[in-house]
């Protein structure tokens, strides 16, 4: 009974059909022998089979001229929107030939411009400001009276002081006098007589020294040559407390330089002499050449939290103060030069393993090819085996590449 139901099953589908009906359908013995059967055959099915696979092209045998022409450009474009449509498929990279040219290794920082010498001058005594004798940008040598608070009482407790120092002075003179020759047969009235007399002498003394450092508190000198950079708001008849936030700037412009901050891991390359290439942001188009003038022994942390260590380099003269205090920017100190070495983007080579490797374009397809590298600079590395000039290198090999990836360069 089951085998009579496949095989009224069978028979239903190949006469109703489409497909059969329109193309190839069954002969009415076969379908008489499969009914005397009980079941269908594998010839049955697998004529069934072929006469599907083989519908079109009897379609298109049966098709007028004009019919067959239109189906085949129409067959024509749809393999060659295929075509096209595969080829621009695949991983969207960069490459970049491996070529031969000049290395420069450098070591690279950034940092900001300073001075050896710059003094910030505040008044160490409170009073009235008397007068400001530069302003900002002004030249002045060194002990020039930059400002001064008025002295009339400080110079009158320096003057009191002097005298009170001079007169004690000469009472422990008289009483030196007085004893002279009793060291060991003082008595306890002259010991205590001499002791009076040297203890007020000490006290005019530390009185003295108090009133002659407030009264050069109360001017502001230069420590140096150079140039006024910052004069504070003040003017004759302003009142300074202490501690006094009113500050005067002096830098000397002729030791001028560039302050880095080198990594820990570059320190060593360094020497002093060393020519470097540096670049300030205040001028974008302009780069200046300096050497290196030494560095610190002891590290200073960096606002990123590293070790770093301070790298001093020079700056062209500055006379004309094109290069202010603070100004930021970068600095390339060149290490070594190396010509007619093969030269790949830094960036195309991982590490895995403990070995370098990059990705390489061999006919629209990825490869990976292992390499030794050499010297590097900021850009480029020094490849000394595994690759050939000419050899397109990926400069940036996406994460999701693989041996074999078809890609699409897209420079």
């Amino acid at each position: 009974m089951a085998a009579k139901q496949k095989s009224g099953l069978l028979q239903r589908l190949m006469t109703s059909s489409p497909i059969l009906r329109l193309g190839f359908p069954l002969k009415e013995n076969d379908i008489s022998e499969t009914n005397s059967s009980h079941k269908p055959t594998l010839g049955v099915f697998l004529g069934s089979v072929i006469n599907i696979l083989l519908w079109p092209i009897k379609r298109f045998r049966r098709m007028g001229r004009y019919g067959k022409i239109v189906t085949l450009i129409v067959l024509g474009l749809i393999i060659y929107w295929r075509v096209n449509a595969y080829q621009k498929s695949g991983l969207e990279v960069e490459v970049r030939a491996a070529k031969y040219g000049k290395l420069v290794e450098s070591v690279n920082a950034s940092g900001e411009v300073t001075a050896e010498n710059v003094a910030n001058l505040v008044f160490q005594t409170a009073g009235e400001v008397k007068e400001v004798n530069f302003k900002e940008g002004e030249r002045v040598e060194k002990g020039d009276i930059i400002a001064k608070l008025d002295t009339t009482l400080l110079y009158n407790a320096y003057q009191s002081a002097d005298a009170t120092l001079r007169a004690t002075q000469a009472v422990l003179n008289s009483t030196y006098d007085t004893l002279q020759g009793k060291e060991k047969t003082e008595t306890y009235a002259e010991i205590s007589t001499r002791t009076t007399a040297e203890a007020a002498k000490d006290r005019a003394y530390w009185a003295y020294v108090s009133a002659v450092k407030s009264l050069e508190g109360a001017y502001i000198r230069a420590p140096f040559d150079g140039i006024l950079t910052q004069v504070p708001a003040v003017v004759p008849g302003t009142i300074i407390a202490l501690p006094s936030s009113a500050t005067f700037q002096v830098f000397g412009p002729e030791t001028t330089y560039f302050r880095a901050e080198v990594s820990e891991v570059n320190i060593n390359k360094l020497a002093n002499g060393l020519a470097a290439d540096i670049e300030i942001d205040a001028f974008p188009d302009q780069s200046f050449e300096g050497k290196v003038l030494g560095f610190n022994v002891s590290s200073t942390t960096t606002s990123t939290g590293g070790t770093a260590y301070v790298v001093r380099i020079s700056l062209p003269d500055n006379d004309k103060l094109k290069f202010k205090l603070g100004m930021n920017g970068d600095v390339d100190i060149v290490i070594s030069e190396k010509d007619n070495v093969l030269l790949v983007p830094i960036t195309a080579t991982i590490e895995e393993n403990s070995k370098t490797f990059v990705w390489v374009e061999d006919e629209g397809r990825a490869k990976k090819v292992e390499v030794t590298t050499g010297s590097s600079s900021i850009d480029d590395i020094e490849i000394t085996s595994g690759l050939t000039e000419g050899t397109k290198v990926i400069t940036r090999p996406p994460s999701s590449i693989q041996k074999g990836t078809r890609l699409k360069v897209t420079n």
